[in-house]
């Protein structure tokens, strides 16, 4: 067995999920054990028992910064699954458990490349390990917003890779926006529903429906060349007539009340959250309904890094690999913050992105794992020694 895939598989043997019983914690003292013997490890509580580790290799200013998750998403129950998600198991070049592709199979590829690597003369590299990525980045908001407190010395020439799933080199990706909107419209009895009635109501689920249609219009309008259309989910809709107490289906009766919840993935700046809500408000009470509530859940921005700003990486990929292939994330990931943030050039880069990420049976390829820990040693001498 490689030794990548012998730390896998004693990270994904240690729950990291959030619910009443676990969370991060314990992942990060198994993390702070194995890097203490090479620089120190400090911890920054985010939220009570669940800490950000920050791990900084020298004095330097920091040329190399690599920004890791440990949480992950929850468990597959029994009957879901073939295999137990903590009880790693391996079975020709496919390592399964939770979290094995997104992302302590990246991390173990970290990991086992700062092992290989003479460690104890680097310079210029620091490890981020941040909570809550899979749920609201609370680990990754509080880095940003405490520079000092991390006690970071980035530069224009830093470089950032996070060792997410991906395929090839990921140096792009949507951004993310989700909105919840609570509409109120007026409620008549169905019969009167027809065109030229005075009294027929107003009714908050077709106009809602309306507006969101023309929202989508707007959005086809704008596209980045590299990552193409915005994208846009209706992830939940709920509406009828409001008894007061309840949203109560009623087919005699106009629908008063819609609650509905939007997920929408931008690739420009102009639009953001702030725009979306002030587009679907206006097209909304244009049609004479009214909005109550706004809740701005996300308001991230799509991240781009250029080519030419990672050459050196460019090239060990390619001396590792013999191919350079770029992509885009799927879903989102916190690099962007970091990317817009701060300045910095990020890309993602992990074992090879597969469908079971977040599923049953979740796996690695254990030849993925060796060939990332050899691409992040390369790296590291390239950057650090």
């Amino acid at each position: 067995m490689s030794r990548a895939a012998e730390i896998a598989r004693e990270l994904i043997a240690i729950p990291s999920h959030i619910s009443r019983t676990t969370n991060e914690n314990e992942l990060a003292r198994y993390i702070a054990d194995h890097l203490s013997n090479y620089a120190p490890v400090d911890w920054n509580y985010v939220v009570a028992d669940r800490p950000n580790l920050f791990v900084r290799f020298g004095e330097s200013p920091i040329k190399l910064l690599f920004a890791c998750h440990m949480d992950t998403v929850d468990p597959w129950g029994k009957e879901e699954g073939k295999f137990s998600p903590f009880s790693p198991t391996i079975i020709e070049d496919r390592l399964y458990g939770r979290g094995s592709n997104d992302m302590k199979g990246g991390i173990a590829s970290l990991l086992t490349a700062i092992e290989e690597s003479e460690s104890q003369n680097l310079e210029g590299m620091a490890i981020l390990f941040t909570i809550d990525e899979e749920t609201d980045f609370l680990g990754m908001k509080h880095f940003i917003e405490n520079q000092a407190f991390y006690n970071t010395c980035f530069t224009e020439e830093t470089f950032v890779i996070c060792p997410e799933p991906s395929a090839g080199i990921c140096n792009s990706q949507r951004g993310l926006i989700e909105l919840r909107f609570t509409v109120h419209g007026e409620s008549a009895h169905a019969g009167m529903a027809y065109p030229g009635n005075l009294n027929q109501g107003n009714n908050a689920i077709i106009g809602v429906c309306q507006a969101i249609a023309k929202l989508r219009d707007y959005l086809n309008l704008h596209q980045h060349d590299t990552l193409g259309h915005n994208s846009m989910n209706l992830s939940f809709i709920h509406g009828g007539t409001n008894s007061g107490k309840h949203i109560i289906s009623r087919g005699n009766m106009v629908a008063n009340i819609c609650r509905f919840t939007l997920d929408i993935r931008p690739v420009v700046f102009e639009i953001n959250a702030q725009s979306v809500a002030d587009f679907l408000k206006n097209e909304i009470t244009n049609t004479g309904l009214t909005v109550s509530r706004i809740a701005k859940i996300h308001d991230y921005p799509y991240m781009f890094t250029p080519k030419e700003d990672f050459q050196k990486f460019n090239q060990i990929v390619l001396d590792v690999t013999g191919e350079l292939e770029y992509g885009q994330m799927i879903g989102y990931a916190e690099g962007e913050m970091i990317r817009n943030s701060l300045g910095l050039s990020v890309v993602n880069y992990g074992p090879r992105r597969n469908e079971t990420s977040h599923k049953p049976d979740e796996y690695v390829e254990i030849s993925q794992l060796d060939q990332v820990a050899e691409v992040f040693k390369k790296t590291i001498r390239a950057y650090c020694l």
